[in-house]
């Protein structure tokens, strides 16, 4: 992650957590999709539509570093689909390079 990357990443960031009691879950969808737009991936329009604002209950760590800590607040779906053993939240994380990641049911409060 190059230093505009890392200023940005640290600007949203503090954006969400700030304001996370102010933001729908609309709103927060539309940062998510308008921020992976802006990085070219035209994939991403749409994708978020209709995700629920929730919290991230626990600690998150992936290959990427840290993708969520404790209390955070963001958006996500319930997924149930073959490719995973157990359902799921997919959960967009402001942290790590702004991906989508998933962590289980149980770590996923919906607000």
């Amino acid at each position: 992650m190059n230093w505009k990357q890392k200023k940005f990443t640290g600007w949203m960031i503090q954006e969400v957590q700030l304001n996370r009691d102010f933001y729908s879950a609309e709103e927060m969808s539309w940062m998510a999709e308008g921020f992976m737009l802006d990085e070219g991936y035209a994939h991403y329009e749409g994708h978020y539509d209709g995700w629920e604002r929730v919290r991230v209950t626990r600690d998150v760590r992936t290959k990427m570093g840290q993708a969520f800590l404790a209390d955070d607040v963001t958006v996500g779906k319930k997924e149930e689909s073959a490719e995973f053993r157990t359902p799921g939240y997919v959960v967009f994380s402001w942290r790590n390079g702004f991906v989508d990641t998933v962590v289980s049911v149980e770590s996923v409060e919906v607000l």
